[in-house]
């Protein structure tokens, strides 16, 4: 803990918001979850991806849905793929913004292509369905079994 701190003081933004969450984890203390959350915004609003992917899942766990995806937006674009495959739910779903599934495909790949096991599924899905792309079975089962390679199983 005190090498993180020195981190923190070093100004180093991960280590702040690494601190931020070990300060929310400690629910029998709501001073240092109060200072948790406001280290996790400092480093989201200084432009931690990490953060800010976890300010939108805070949000959207709140169902405020325009400020998840202002945030997780800020991720997306600077490559989070948790924070691109939320995205493209969000124009999947048409939830803040109209629906437009051609741009959720965009978003779906754009994770599916760093490895992120979910996202390949889902792009895997949209080419057996035609979905935002082309119908094209063999690449969409291309993508199923890269995520299943990952040991991703959809529940």
């Amino acid at each position: 803990m005190e090498e993180l701190i020195k981190k923190v003081e070093a100004g180093d933004l991960e280590a702040l918001f690494e601190l931020g969450i070990v300060y929310l984890e400690d629910e029998s203390n709501s001073d240092k979850m109060e200072l948790g959350f406001e280290y996790v915004i400092n480093a989201a609003n200084h432009g931690l991806s990490q953060a800010q992917t976890f300010m939108g899942t805070v949000y959207y766990a709140q169902e405020e849905h325009t400020l998840a995806f202002e945030w997780f937006m800020k991720a997306a674009e600077q490559g989070n793929a948790v924070a691109q495959l939320n995205i493209g739910r969000y124009y999947l779903n048409g939830d803040v913004v109209p629906v437009n599934k051609e741009l959720a495909f965009q978003w779906f790949l754009k994770a599916a292509e760093q490895g992120h096991a979910e996202s390949q599924f889902i792009v895997g899905l949209c080419y057996v369905k035609g979905e935002g792309v082309s119908v094209n079975e063999d690449l969409g089962n291309e993508w199923i079994e890269k995520a299943t390679q990952q040991g991703f199983v959809m529940q």
